[in-house]
């Protein structure tokens, strides 16, 4: 059976056969089809779709790309959840709710992946490799070791769970294809299945600084992913969140992990509402869907208790440091993370209220300011973005813009 004629027959709109879609993924897997190929592939079902039965075999055959995780020996009787929130600009969710859950009693194998070649911002990986000496890929037995100590890790795809998406995911990524519902559906259920997950919040952004600018686009992947979920008896909780604004106040790699260790630190009455609104929202379902709180006031008491006592820092710490990364992170992150050569004041031009700050076009401007000749400046972004509604006179610092160069910063 020749890649290419499964190419065509999805370029014609026809229904592949799971014989195909299995071939599809095996040649992905042993490298026997180039990246052009599945770049074609992908696109191909962007224009004319997957279906609900296609999505289901994709999303199969992922899976048995690699291992099926089993935590019965590390978890005992704890549950094993996720939180999924969907890529959006300054988006921090993933990061701050996996060491809560796992203070509050669950265990949580997060396998995250890559965004850097998306607008919006980067995803869990791309932060996570700011930390200097973190292992994103570590050893399945590692991953074992870490989950008994922190209950929590956070990592990526590798050779023994989830290989196919690794590449897969990259490539859709490169073609604008990763807001497909079928690709959504098939990459997140493929992820959290592998990593032995027995059941998942999604929190589905949706704005101008997300994959899904609209309610009608989040709909149709709730329809597709809660078909998909339902095959394979995974139980799953969609809830949506309003992407329209900037989650927090920092953009870009570096600049988002420092404020999240500053949420973890900071007091009930200076969080920033922006994400501990949805912090709220979304730890509170995962915690009533794994039977750890009855109802949002004793998930919203745990939740707190967590954050309050330094016991979710510490675990994140802990992570940190059990995967390779400094003992003292959350201590000194700055002195850990990728810093940009120089920082620029932006100053406000009139007098005024701030009424609106575009999420497209900070995510946009995110994205050139980290590119450079020799590689990626992990420090580049923006911080201290000024809240919406804000007053300000002429001349008012309304956010910082680091970077390793001057003339992109001066656009930006």
């Amino acid at each position: 059976m020749l890649i290419s004629e499964i190419i065509n027959k999805k370029k014609f709109g026809k229904t592949i056969s799971v014989k195909e879609i299995n071939r599809f993924v095996q040649a992905i897997n042993d490298w026997s089809i180039s990246d052009a190929e599945i770049a074609a592939f992908s696109m191909a079902s962007l224009i004319n779709g997957l279906s609900i039965e296609e999505t289901t075999n994709l999303t199969t055959a992922l899976i048995k790309s690699g291992v099926i995780m089993d935590w019965e020996s590390v978890a005992g009787d704890l549950p094993v959840t996720d939180i999924y929130s969907s890529l959006s600009v300054g988006n921090k969710i993933n990061f701050i709710a996996t060491p809560i859950l796992a203070c509050c009693g669950c265990c949580v194998p997060k396998i995250g992946i890559s965004n850097m070649v998306n607008y919006s911002g980067y995803g869990t990986l791309d932060k996570i490799a700011c930390i200097r000496g973190y292992n994103h890929s570590p050893s399945l037995h590692h991953i074992k070791k870490v989950m008994k100590k922190t209950r929590c890790v956070i990592m990526g795809p590798n050779e023994e769970f989830a290989p196919v998406e690794r590449r897969f995911h990259a490539i859709r990524c490169m073609i604008s294809a990763n807001n497909s519902p079928a690709f959504s559906t098939a990459s997140i259920l493929s992820r959290n299945i592998s990593a032995g997950i027995e059941n998942l919040v999604f929190n589905v952004n949706v704005g101008r600084g997300s994959l899904y600018k609209d309610m009608s686009i989040a709909l149709k992947l709730s329809e597709y992913i809660t078909s998909v979920a339902s095959n394979f008896n995974f139980p799953l909780k969609i809830i949506y969140s309003n992407s329209d604004y900037i989650i927090g106040r920092n953009v870009g790699n570096s600049l988002e992990i420092i404020e999240i260790i500053e949420y973890f630190k900071s007091s009930p009455e200076n969080r920033d509402k922006t994400i501990h609104d949805i912090v709220l929202k979304v730890v509170s379902e995962a915690l009533i869907l794994s039977k750890i709180a009855k109802d949002y006031d004793e998930a919203h008491q745990k939740i707190e208790r967590a954050l309050i006592s330094g016991m979710a820092l510490d675990i994140f710490g802990d992570m940190i440091f059990n995967l390779g990364g400094p003992a003292d992170f959350t201590e000194f992150p700055e002195a850990y993370l990728y810093k940009s050569k120089y920082v620029k004041e932006i100053k406000s031009n009139e007098k005024g209220y701030i009424c609106d700050i575009d999420p497209f076009v900070v995510g946009q401007e995110t994205r050139n300011l980290t590119k450079q000749s020799d590689g990626f400046n992990h420090g580049a972004g923006f911080s201290e973005i000024i809240p919406l509604g804000s007053f300000v006179e002429k001349d008012d610092i309304i956010a910082y813009v680091h970077g390793n160069d001057i003339e992109l910063m001066e656009n930006a």
